[in-house]
């Protein structure tokens, strides 16, 4: 599974704002893989903190051996720049 939820700098986890099934996805032993995960304003922008934080994680599970490995990701969201011209 990969997924996203929105986070703050305590660690708290607010909704889920990205997910996408890895069932398909084969990784070969030292192997490195790139899935990309869409991750949409209206999912996130009406829960975002002042930490302006997402957190992105990875399960993968070994099916011989059954070991499961956790990759996380903390992503910090800029705000955009604000112009105004007279």
């Amino acid at each position: 599974m990969f997924g996203a939820r929105v986070a703050g700098y305590n660690g708290t986890l607010g909704p889920e704002c990205g997910s996408k099934d890895l069932l398909n996805v084969s990784l070969p032993p030292y192997a490195e893989k790139s899935v990309p995960l869409r991750i949409l304003y209206e999912k996130y922008g009406g829960c975002l903190t002042q930490d302006n934080m997402i957190k992105a994680m990875a399960v993968l599970q070994d099916y011989e051996t059954r070991e499961i490995v956790l990759g996380v990701r903390n992503i910090y969201v800029k705000n955009p720049d604000i112009r105004i011209r007279p």
